[in-house]
């Protein structure tokens, strides 16, 4: 990672939740991940709908075409999920130094 990744990144940080928001004065947790994947120049589709992005991680999730992995490299996509509720929630893999972390939004509730 860059160090104008990382400012970019950064600058994404702390802006408030909001179910179907992507960008620039609010994220959803797809919203934020489709904005930290611009800055490393990998393409998420855009969706119309906050449910549109939930379905497409349902269907992916329980047809197993999620890869669980036990070094993941920077850039990769982070399923989050509850399995008892069927919630599903995304962030991204970056390592702005050795230890690595998850970047995802917030959501006020949880």
């Amino acid at each position: 990672m860059t160090r104008e990744q990382l400012q970019q990144i950064s600058a994404l940080m702390g802006k408030p939740y909001v179910l179907g928001a992507s960008g620039p004065d609010a994220y959803d947790c797809y919203g934020l991940a489709r904005a930290i994947q611009q800055v490393a120049n990998v393409d998420m589709p855009q969706v119309s709908r906050a449910g549109d992005y939930l379905s497409t991680i349902r269907t992916h999730s329980e047809h197993r075409r999620w890869e669980q992995v036990e070094s993941p490299q920077e850039w990769d996509l982070v399923l989050m999920a509850n399995v008892l509720q069927r919630d599903r929630h995304i962030g991204v893999y970056i390592r702005p130094n050795v230890a690595g972390t998850v970047i995802h939004a917030q959501e006020p509730m949880g």
